[in-house]
């Protein structure tokens, strides 16, 4: 199920009803095969624009389990496996759905310890896969040239992307050998979040992150002072506790959890650190508006719905009447929407999406994680129409179909 995390235990983090700048984290931990948390990957969505921030093992599968698979311009803040083992996945597997648009990828170059940069990898990737392109691009197929391109990047510190109001900053971290690797700060319509990647404590961390409502930081589980040569290189929470209490963000959030499985939030709090701090699980959802607001789902639940009737609890839907959907796996806590479509799920076409949300007007919510109510809007009129419910965090229902009278 989802908890509203911003009105849960943030009772300072009100719910904003305009949700400018929406941060998904699809995977939250370091090198991993857990299941219930997929190695790294951050969403960012704004101004129209769909960036996605690394990409390891499950990042892939969690876009797809929002509904968001085909994206198209991903940033890279380093090259370890676990930042980069999707990328195959995403660019071969969405291929169909990226219309025209080639593959952008954005990333270091080569460095003294790094012989292969993001356009070398570009490179090895498109050779290791070639018998695949020539088959589906030229053979059988016949998908689109254009969106099978592998166009890379390479990325030095500052502004590396401005689109639609919003800009990408890059900014070098500390993570040697790993050189070049970065961080990056996104600004929108006065809204900014930051990631850190990975990183020891960075002073110029510190500096691009100045201002910013949330940032993201990695966090490692080995004792201060540790000799690890792993942990020499990334933070562990005393240390992110004192990036945290400089940087002073509306909101301090831990991702790339190492191991996967631990909590550093009691060691957060003993080394002085204060402000609100939240210990993401995938599939968290932080929307940066008027205020900050955090929605926290299971990843493991995907809405199911077992029967859709009016509000008398009978069959015949009518337009401006009461939908009334049950099911399992909706958000206890509000923040569900359902997606309507002209047209049958058997159609050759369909309309484009009519959400239907608690910020839309004319929907209510019964807090209950079964019971899914809409009073049906003027844009929903006669006729067929399939609908998929989703969960706050985005986890929608497979589709089904309704009659409006």
């Amino acid at each position: 199920m989802s908890t509203r995390l911003a009105l849960f235990f943030f009772p300072a983090l009100l719910l904003s009803q305009t949700q400018t700048l929406k941060v998904t984290l699809l995977g939250t931990a370091g090198p991993s095969l857990a299941f219930d948390r997929a190695e790294a990957g951050t969403l960012v969505q704004a101004g129209g624009e769909t960036l996605l921030f690394d990409c390891g093992r499950g990042v892939p599968e969690r876009l797809n389990q929002i509904g968001a698979g085909a994206v198209s311009k991903i940033f890279l803040t380093h090259l370890h496996s676990d930042h980069t083992q999707g990328l195959p996945i995403l660019w071969m597997g969405q291929w169909n759905g990226r219309g025209s648009n080639p593959f952008s990828v954005w990333g270091p170059g080569t460095g003294p310890d790094q012989p292969a940069g993001v356009a070398e990898l570009g490179s090895m990737l498109s050779a290791a896969y070639a018998t695949n392109t020539h088959i589906r691009r030229d053979l059988v197929e016949k998908w689109n040239a254009a969106a099978i391109v592998f166009e890379a990047h390479v990325v030095s510190e500052g502004v590396v992307y401005q689109s639609n109001g919003v800009t990408v900053t890059a900014f070098l971290v500390a993570h040697d050998p790993v050189a070049p690797a970065f961080g990056y700060r996104i600004d929108y319509a006065g809204h900014s979040v930051a990631i850190s990647g990975d990183t020891r404590p960075s002073d110029n961390l510190v500096k691009f992150s100045q201002g910013v409502e949330v940032l993201v930081h990695e966090v490692f589980n080995a004792a201060v002072g540790s000799t690890s040569a792993t942990a020499a290189y990334h933070s562990v929470p005393e240390q992110a506790a004192g990036i945290f209490t400089r940087v002073a963000p509306k909101l301090a959030v831990y991702s790339h959890l190492a191991p996967a499985a631990f909590d550093p939030t009691a060691r957060t709090r003993a080394a002085g650190y204060n402000g609100a701090l939240l210990v993401a699980s995938d599939l968290t959802t932080i929307s940066i508006g008027g205020k900050v607001s955090v929605a926290s789902c299971d990843a493991s639940v995907t809405p199911a719905i077992s029967a859709v009737t009016n509000a008398s609890y009978g069959q015949t839907l009518a337009a401006g009447g009461t939908l009334v959907v049950w099911g399992s796996g909706f958000s206890a806590g509000g923040g569900n929407d359902l997606q309507f479509r002209k047209g049958g799920l058997t159609a050759t076409t369909q309309g484009p999406a009519i959400t239907v949300g608690e910020t839309s007007g004319g929907y209510f919510w019964d807090l209950s994680a079964t019971q899914m109510n809409a009073a049906l809007p003027a844009s929903i009129a006669a006729g067929q129409w399939t609908v998929t419910a989703r969960n706050a965090c985005g986890v929608a229902s497979s589709a089904f179909d309704i009659a409006v009278q």
